[in-house]
């Protein structure tokens, strides 16, 4: 029920409010479940108007909303509201008595990986996955004992589990089997703690051995395997299909940014698509783990726009291609958009022009393809954009034309 506006809300509004989108969620209505977090939200806002510190609140209000988002298959924003999420977290974990937020980055870069590996960048999701990993690893001493333990060492067997998955995907077996050692440790220390975990560490028993088998390591692998298949055949046999299912398809691992950038390459030439290798580049010591990461927030709106130029021009050539640019392209123009940098305040349409054509393209692809929750997923991000670009239509023509197609394209029944 929506706080009535003549009461002052508190944090047990919101938090009641949170509490009811995550069982939204899980009861399969994430529609739902936004519109709840909507109403937390402006519980915040007016909490904050009135002095009260809500940052580590709306940080956590980002991860429900990129859970929620993902669950509605909106993969777009749920991208934007886990890079927000963990930008979020990584502020909050800065600067002295800070610590109590680690293993809450932890958590939400574990989120990350999984959102990122739902409908961004593979390469993004495992070193998100990874860092999470290591951070987990490194309080774990400080964490035993504490309440949160137990929900830290399930974010843990899950970025393990992502981990496993994602390197034994893509032949880094080595590494697999490494990170399966972790899955299957933390896995087999939550088991006795209900039914849930029970299964999960069944799972984790047959990654792990699929992952040994393919580093050539037979006996522990078959040994995993058949731990698995005694301790509950049925989960085993699923989650043996699963496995092979991954193998045989793995384009959700293999559709990387990276990849989609030489595929431009080659179908459209070098000169073009080689400034935006830029975004794929780290300098050393630095892990990029969001696409708001990739590069300075001054250089995000020309390299978002070119990005999001780029990825129309791929549209008829390479699908999935063009799609993962956009995506990308997208995180990368929301991103410069929260900032409100000189570009994004003063000329706009040099960006909102290119990235509301992208956005008209590929949701009209979207939705051609028979994917109505992503098409109208980027229809909200169009309608947004073009209402920026709005007052300018009547002092440019690039910006007129664009609208009157806008206003022309069709709508989702």
């Amino acid at each position: 029920m929506p706080i009535d506006a003549q009461d002052q809300p508190t944090l047990d509004d919101a938090a009641e409010l949170f509490a009811r989108a995550g069982a939204l969620v899980e009861a399969d209505r994430p529609a739902e479940a936004l519109e709840a977090l909507d109403e937390a939200e402006a519980v915040y806002a007016r909490l904050a108007e009135d002095g009260t510190d809500v940052a580590p609140h709306t940080a956590e209000l980002k991860v429900r909303r990129g859970i929620a988002q993902l669950a509605h298959g909106r993969t777009a924003s749920a991208v934007v509201s886990l890079d927000e999420a963990s930008m979020a977290y990584f502020r909050l974990t800065r600067g002295p008595g800070l610590r109590r937020f680690e293993a809450d980055l932890a958590r939400v870069l574990t989120i990350n990986a999984r959102v990122l590996l739902g409908g961004g960048d593979p390469d993004l999701a495992i070193r998100s996955a990874d860092t999470a990993i290591k951070l987990f690893v490194g309080m774990a001493g400080r964490l035993a004992g504490t309440p949160a333990e137990i929900p830290a060492r399930r974010s843990l067997r899950d970025a393990a589990a992502l981990a496993t998955m994602v390197h034994g995907a893509r032949q880094n077996t080595r590494v697999a089997v490494e990170a399966a050692e972790l899955y299957v440790a933390t896995a087999r220390a939550l088991a006795p703690l209900g039914a849930e975990d029970r299964e999960a560490c069944i799972i984790a028993l047959v990654r792990a051995g699929q992952v040994n088998l393919a580093d050539g390591r037979r006996t522990a692998g078959q040994a995993l395997l058949d731990e698995a298949t005694t301790s509950d055949r049925r989960t085993a046999e699923v989650a043996n299909a699963e496995w092979a299912a991954l193998n045989e398809d793995n384009s959700h691992i293999r559709d990387t940014v990276t990849y989609a950038l030489f595929e431009a390459e080659e179908a459209i030439g070098e000169e073009r698509v080689e400034a935006l290798f830029a975004l794929t580049e780290e300098d050393p010591g630095v892990t990029v783990l969001t696409p708001s990461g990739r590069c300075d927030p001054s250089d995000a709106p020309r390299l978002g726009a070119d990005l999001a130029a780029l990825a129309v021009e791929m549209l008829p050539r390479d699908r999935r291609a063009a799609l993962r640019l956009a995506v990308e392209a997208n995180a990368l123009l929301a991103a410069a958009s929260a900032a409100q940098g000189a570009t994004m305040r003063y000329d706009f349409p040099s960006v909102g022009v290119p990235w509301a054509r992208m956005l008209l393209a590929f949701a009209a692809a979207v939705r051609d393809s028979g994917n109505a929750e992503l098409a109208a997923d980027l229809d909200g991000w169009l309608d947004a954009v073009a209402g920026q670009l709005t007052p300018f239509a009547l002092v440019d023509p690039a910006v007129q034309a664009l609208l009157t197609d806008v206003g022309r394209r069709p709508r989702q029944s």
